[in-house]
């Protein structure tokens, strides 16, 4: 009886193991990756070299500081 109980108990712990790779393995295969002149996607939305620079001119020169070593 015990080595019954053992076996089932190794069996649901490998199948539960097996569902949640699988299911995160999925999931990372889903998400979009970044390509070319795109340097990150954001909710759907492809965020250019040129849309973070002119994004980056309408900053204040305060937070340019901030980020001038982070180019």
């Amino acid at each position: 009886m015990q080595k019954k109980l053992s076996r089932i108990i190794i069996i649901a712990v490998l199948l539960v193991t097996v569902i949640i790779v699988f299911m995160f393995k999925n999931q990372a295969s889903n998400q979009k990756k970044a390509t070319g002149n795109v340097l990150a996607i954001v909710e759907g939305q492809r965020i250019t070299k040129k849309d973070l620079q002119t994004e980056y001119e309408t900053l204040s020169s305060n937070y340019k500081d901030m980020f001038k070593n982070d180019k």
